[in-house]
């Protein structure tokens, strides 16, 4: 509910900093999307920006880290001008973030597999008292830590209209589901994102 009021003021763009720490939250999916965010932690500006977004229905683990990586090089990999924070052992690719850390919500194995077969490290995304970490991402919105980039409209369409979907005595347990918003699986990203993000680790 924190989102609507102030939607004006999170959805925007944000200046990249010289240094940042980046992050990358994944929701996996089948039946459901496949919802990834990028973003990064602008440690002086005290703000979390949410670059990008990977939203993807019945795709294969192969499509799934593909479009993982397309996008973390659209957003970070360094120009021959720009200074880089990070070079890749693999592929010798000059990324602009100091580190990034990639967390999920899936089985370990699919997590492997990722590593192993595609080169996409991601962790095991910490998904202990759901209500706690929703309240925290509320209280973000609330606080003004939180920016979104305009391009990421899957996610903020979910922000908008997502619902929790209530059992016969009221209780919270879920998001809702439908076929325009999936399970709402970018919020769920963005909680697991969120709650990752080392506040205060000084990348200068």
């Amino acid at each position: 509910p924190e989102f609507g009021p102030l939607q004006d003021k999170i959805v925007r763009r944000q200046e990249v900093p010289a240094f940042f720490d980046a992050y990358m939250a994944v929701d996996f999916g089948f039946q459901d999307y496949n919802g990834v965010l990028f973003g990064l932690w602008d440690f002086l500006a005290r703000k979390l920006y949410i670059q990008g977004e990977v939203w993807k229905h019945n795709s294969s683990t192969g499509q799934l880290a593909k479009a993982i990586r397309e996008l973390e090089r659209k957003l970070y990999l360094a120009k021959d001008e720009e200074r880089a924070g990070f070079r890749d052992p693999r592929t010798k690719e000059r990324f602009r973030y100091r580190d990034i850390c990639r967390v999920g919500d899936h089985s370990k194995q699919q997590l492997v597999d990722l590593w192993f077969d595609h080169d996409v490290s991601v962790l095991e995304a910490d998904k202990w008292d759901k209500d706690a970490a929703l309240a925290n991402l509320r209280y973000g919105f609330q606080e003004g830590l939180i920016v979104i980039d305009p391009a990421c409209e899957h996610l903020i369409f979910q922000l908008l209209n997502g619902i929790w979907k209530k059992t016969i005595d009221g209780a919270r347990r879920t998001f809702s589901r439908d076929n325009v918003m999936g399970h709402c699986d970018l919020i769920d990203a963005l909680i697991y994102l969120f709650r990752k993000v080392a506040w205060d680790t000084n990348p200068y």
